[in-house]
């Protein structure tokens, strides 16, 4: 049995509640200058999640509200003289560093995570090397679904695409006959659209 005194205990000055804002500052802040630097992360809304378990995956085929969690290492440090004397240059510096390293892991993980819910949803289009086309565009719009606004206009989805390819689709327009199928498909896409809100409206 030692005689060595005790050391006595330490005091917590930690605060839960400063820890919290913090972070959610920290996270705004990323999350701005990010999606300011990435054209493709600026069109995503987002928005914090407090109450989805990480380690449960939503089931196969729930697309709309899926969750997949994101592994996303991100480093951030403030000098002790920075945080005494509130330097907001210092602490911009630390979160544009943060999201010059974590971005691109971010966006990777981001197009990972949609391609596995896509593939298992069944609504890849498969192009097996054939150069983008609107057939191909038509084929990809079949398989989701389409909002209208109040005025009854069709709330298309976004398409993200090389440049390339976005200039090789822009060099040759929509034929008569892929003209009318786009009308076809809006048409079948809006029936949809008023069948769901109907099943909603009884609900």
């Amino acid at each position: 049995m030692s005689d060595a005194p005790e050391e006595p205990k330490r005091r917590e000055s930690r605060l839960p509640e400063y820890d919290a804002a913090t972070a959610s500052l920290l996270m705004e802040c990323f999350y701005g200058l990010a999606a300011a630097q990435d054209a493709v992360l600026g069109r995503l809304s987002h928005a914090e999640r407090t109450d989805v378990n990480p380690s449960v995956g939503a089931p196969v085929g729930i697309t709309h509200g899926a969750y997949r969690p994101l592994d996303i290492e991100m480093r951030f440090s403030l000098s002790t003289s920075a945080v005494l004397h509130t330097d907001v240059d210092e602490w911009a510096a630390s979160v544009q560093n943060s999201v010059d390293e974590a971005l691109p892991v971010l966006m990777k993980k981001i197009f990972g995570g949609m391609d596995e819910i896509l593939e298992e949803a069944g609504q890849v289009v498969d192009a097996k090397g054939q150069p983008l086309s609107v057939a191909w565009v038509l084929q990809a719009l079949e398989k989701v679904q389409i909002d209208f606004d109040e005025d009854g206009n069709a709330q298309m989805p976004v398409i993200v695409v090389h440049p390339d390819a976005l200039k090789r689709l822009a060099e040759t327009p929509p034929t008569p006959e892929e003209e009318k199928q786009l009308k076809a498909l809006i048409e079948r896409k809006r029936q949809e659209f008023n069948a769901r809100r109907r099943v909603r409206k009884l609900d």
